[in-house]
């Protein structure tokens, strides 16, 4: 690639930043916007990380239908990362907990319009073995993106919690990268006229929920389990939950050659690392090992991602593949937004008896799924690209 095709890879990788901090940026500060807003019930408090979910879905599908039809992609991409900033900054000024909320669904729209974007782009511009090295590549950027932003979020969150909405500031590289570098693709026309829903989209966005819901245990109760635990306030879950990006920044970068060496078995074990992960999380009450167990969490996550994003864009024809993401997307949003709902449900009915229950019932799901999958070799294998 000439300098003017590796700024636009570049310009495309940083919309990457957007996928793992949408919601999670500010868990570690969940514990003083309690506080701050006192007799909020927990699941508004907890609301201000799956909301965005609630706007993403829509607006993901949206974007899906209209990229490179009814709007260039280059412009939706600007609107897009224009529109989180500003529903992510506006959090620090928020005077009630509506209104926070009322910022952090905005927030959810200018996600769900980048997300498809972020991917689809890569599958626009890049095939084969280039394709799967850059989708892994952009694991490891939005991995690296999330350890600083993470780390900033604590140490802002412990000198006053609306600090810690500037963190989405870091969006702000994105928006002048693509204004610069990224050029149109050749339309494929829309992406609604002849896409079907194929097995392959219904199976992946099932597991892409299933998934979800179960990686959203830490960034919703860590932050409340250490505050209730006295481990810690803002930064120790700070400290905690960079672990599983600072392990993803790992396995993206090695994506390609992990899936190359494993082939279909890629997908379960990296399951079984995650089940790993939950049994530590589970079963310590230590700051050091619980940053370990997020850490093996975060290893098979970081290979989860790219696979399922790689399964989706190779299982359906090129045209497709934009809103094949957006279906995938929706589904994994779905999920964020469930989580807090099924879990004060597990809660609530005494079916996990606190919140370490709940990192168990996941390593335990987890597990399973890794061993079925395993041995069906079906939904989660790498053989696809």
């Amino acid at each position: 690639m000439d300098r003017k095709e590796k700024m636009r890879a570049v310009a495309i990788l940083s919309l990457s930043v957007s996928q793992f901090v949408t919601g999670a940026a500010v868990s570690p500060a969940l514990g003083a916007i309690r506080a701050a807003f006192a007799g909020t019930p927990d699941l508004a408090v907890q609301m201000l990380i799956s909301l965005p979910a609630v706007a993403i879905i829509p607006a993901s599908l949206l974007s899906g239908k209209l990229a490179g039809r009814k709007i260039r992609r280059k412009t939706l991409t600007l609107a897009g990362t224009l529109i989180y900033v500003l529903g992510g900054v506006g959090g620090a000024l928020a005077w009630s907990m509506p209104i926070l909320l009322a910022f952090r669904f905005l927030l959810g729209i200018g996600a769900g319009i980048l997300l498809p974007l972020s991917v689809s782009l890569i599958a626009d511009f890049y095939t084969g073995a280039m394709r799967a090295r850059l989708t892994g590549y952009a694991t490891a950027v939005a991995s690296l993106g999330g350890t600083v932003i993470t780390l900033g979020a604590g140490a802002l969150g412990a000198v006053h919690w609306r600090l810690v909405f500037l963190v989405y500031l870091a969006m702000l590289p994105a928006f002048f990268l693509n204004l610069r570098y990224l050029t149109e693709p050749e339309s494929t026309g829309s992406v609604f006229d002849a896409f079907r829903f194929s097995p392959v989209v219904i199976k992946v966005s099932a597991y892409m929920f299933g998934i979800t819901v179960m990686v959203f245990a830490l960034p919703v109760y860590l932050s409340l389990y250490l505050t209730d635990a006295g481990l810690g306030g803002p930064q120790a879950a700070s400290y905690i939950l960079v672990m599983p990006n600072f392990a993803g920044l790992f396995a993206g970068a090695v994506f390609s050659d992990y899936k190359r060496i494993l082939k279909g078995l890629a997908g379960p074990v990296a399951l079984v690392l995650m089940s790993c992960g939950f049994l530590v999380l589970g079963s310590v009450r230590s700051l050091p090992l619980l940053s370990l167990g997020a850490f093996v969490f975060g290893l098979g996550l970081g290979v989860l991602n790219p696979l399922n994003y790689l399964r989706m864009v190779n299982g359906v024809p090129e045209a497709d593949g934009s809103f094949a993401l957006a279906v995938g997307n929706a589904a994994m949003y779905l999920g964020q937004f469930a989580a807090p709902l099924i879990y004060g449900i597990l809660l609530s009915t005494g079916l996990a008896a606190d919140i370490r229950s709940l990192f168990l019932l996941n390593a335990g799901a987890s597990l399973v799924m890794g061993l079925v999958f395993g041995l069906r070799r079906h939904l989660v294998t790498g053989e696809v690209v």
